[in-house]
């Protein structure tokens, strides 16, 4: 902030307690606090991101939830979905956000900026 810093963006959170965590560690008088939102769009994805990524932890229930869905669409379809209730679970607490599109696949953000409307 000495140097001109006014907001700081996050790693991308995965459940609401972790996404409350980082908000109340990062709020600082004059400071934005933007979360990062990432839809998982396979169970690949998620398992790399939680083991391979530092500062990237997604919850068992969602790697679990996952992982027993048989098709990429299914997951794609979970994570999207995911990604959109937290968002709105949050919406009242968010100072602002910031999307991440999974694998330049813009448009499964659609959804989620949808939600925000």
């Amino acid at each position: 902030m000495d140097e001109g810093a006014r907001f700081v963006l996050t790693q991308p959170v995965f459940d609401r307690d972790h996404a409350r965590r980082v908000l109340d560690a990062a709020r600082l008088p004059g400071l934005r606090v933007f979360l990062g939102f990432l839809p998982l769009v396979s169970a690949k994805m998620a398992q790399y991101l939680h083991n391979e990524v530092p500062g990237i932890t997604i919850p068992a229930p969602i790697l679990d939830q996952l992982g027993s869905l048989a098709s990429l669409e299914d997951q794609e379809r979970f994570g999207v979905a995911q990604a959109r209730e937290l968002i709105v679970s949050l919406v009242p607490e968010l100072q602002g956000i910031y999307l991440i599109s999974p694998a330049n696949r813009w448009k499964l953000l659609l959804p989620l900026v949808e939600a925000l409307r």
